[in-house]
């Protein structure tokens, strides 16, 4: 499921942007799935995760970056 999440990010166009449920709409997945697969990417993918947002339309974090308390 992974390889087809990458293809359908792979097309999004530059300038533009799609949704984690857009996207999980395509491929019949979840949103979280497509987190997942975006999460699991490598520093040097190619793929252009930044060209998805979340549902308040910012790029989600790659990783928990809060201090604990």
């Amino acid at each position: 499921i992974r390889e087809k999440i990458y293809q359908v990010v792979g097309v999004v166009p530059r300038g533009k942007v799609a949704t984690y449920g857009q996207i999980s709409h395509i491929v019949n997945c979840s949103p979280r799935e497509v987190g997942y697969a975006m999460a699991a990417l490598s520093s040097v993918s190619t793929v252009p995760w930044q060209r998805i947002i979340n549902r308040h339309g910012r790029i989600s974090a790659r990783r928990d970056t809060r201090s604990s308390r």
